[in-house]
C-alpha cells in the first residue's frame, strides 16, 4: 500500500509540474492586447486574412534598454489550422516560434516570455 501511495504521489506531482510549467498564452487578441499593454508594450491588433484559417492577430513592441522587443501572435479558427501553419517553421526556430492551442506566436525571447506569463 505504501508503494502505491508513493507512486501515485509522484505521478500527481509530475502532472502538477506540467501544468505549472505550461505557458499561459492569452486565448484571444483582445486579452493579449490588454495583457501586453499592461506590460508596457505598444500593441497593434488586426484581422489576419492572408493566412488560411487565421482569425486575428496582434503585434506588440517595446523599446527597452536600447533593445527592441517584439512578439507577433496569430489565432486560428482551429487547432489543426494552427498546427499546419506552425509546421512551416524549422525545428531550429522552436525557441522563437511557438504554438499553444489555436495560437502561433513568434518574436524575441524576452517578448515571448512576457506574452506567456
Amino acid at each position: 500500500m505504501k508503494k502505491i501511495t508513493k507512486i501515485l504521489s509522484a505521478l500527481l506531482l509530475s502532472v502538477m509540474a506540467v501544468f505549472v510549467l505550461t505557458a499561459c498564452v492569452p486565448s484571444n487578441a483582445e486579452k493579449a492586447k490588454t495583457k501586453m499593454k499592461e506590460d508596457g508594450y505598444t500593441v497593434a491588433a488586426y484581422s489576419v486574412f492572408l493566412i488560411d484559417g487565421a482569425e486575428e492577430g496582434i503585434t506588440a513592441t517595446d523599446y527597452d534598454d536600447g533593445k527592441l522587443e517584439s512578439v507577433t501572435a496569430i489565432w486560428f479558427e482551429s487547432v489543426d489550422d494552427a498546427k499546419e501553419y506552425y509546421s512551416n517553421f524549422e525545428e531550429s526556430d522552436s525557441e522563437l516560434v511557438k504554438r499553444s492551442g489555436k495560437c502561433v506566436y513568434f518574436g524575441t525571447a524576452d517578448a515571448i516570455e512576457d506574452f506567456e506569463d
